[in-house]
This record gives structure tokens, sequence and C-alpha cells, in this order.
């Protein structure tokens, strides 16, 4: 299992601490490295933290999309794409079985937003040409 940092607090004292991970899997897996001034390091126990898919948000991914934008969240969630202007560009809904997977080859590059239909709340993702 590898990791990679997703933030750094530097602190001369003890604090709470607190990082918001948005990538798009449900489970994640993480792991604190501290750091002491001397340079040493110590590890922390490996912890494991499930999302709750019903209250999941919406993630699409990679952006910049060149081919393929994937887009998760909770299942039923209907969404549509849409460019800087509103315009509806695509769209569909989140089934059981997998995450919808758009083909984006045919939109011009710029900023587009996965919208929930429910919610309103949307989400960028750049179109990048190949």
């Amino acid at each position: 299992m590898g990791f990679g940092a997703i933030g750094q607090v530097p602190s001369a004292q003890p604090r709470h601490y607190q990082l918001l991970d948005s990538g798009p899997d449900l489970l994640k897996y993480y792991r604190l490295r501290q750091v002491a001034l001397d340079g040493t390091e110590t590890l922390g126990p490996v912890v494991a933290v499930r999302a709750d898919p019903a209250t999941a948000a919406l993630a699409a991914y990679p952006s910049p999309a060149t081919a393929l934008l994937t887009v998760r969240g909770p299942v039923g969630t209907s969404f549509r794409l849409a460019d800087q202007a509103g315009r509806r560009v695509g769209g569909a809904t989140i089934t059981a079985a997998r995450s919808p997977q758009l083909d984006v080859r045919s939109l011009p590059a710029g900023v587009y937003f996965v919208q929930d239909a429910a919610t309103g709340n949307s989400i960028r993702f750049v179109k990048a040409n190949q």
C-alpha cells in the first residue's frame, strides 16, 4: 500500500488537526507521519475510513479530462454536465453497478460543471485537448 501526502501542518506545539480529502474513493486509508525538529520521523497506525455513500458528494475525475470522465456519488443520483454558460452538454444517473464514464472527447477544451439534479450542487472539471 502506497501513501501520498494530502496535507502538511507545521507546528511547534500540540494541536488538533483537520484536513479534507476530496478524492473519489468511499474507502480510504490514512497514516499520520510526524517529523520532529531534529528530522526524526514517527509513523502512526494505518486507519481505514469509509464514507457513507448516501451522503457522499459527487466527484468527477480525472481533471483535466481528455477522453473519459468518471463521475462517482450516491447511487441513484442524476446529474448533468454543463458548460460555463449553463448549457446542458451531457448527463447520466449513477447506478449500483458502476460509476458512469462519460465520453468528453467531442467537447471543446474548457471548464465544465457536473451538477446534481436534485440539490443543484456542482463541481467543476477541466476538459483538455489530447
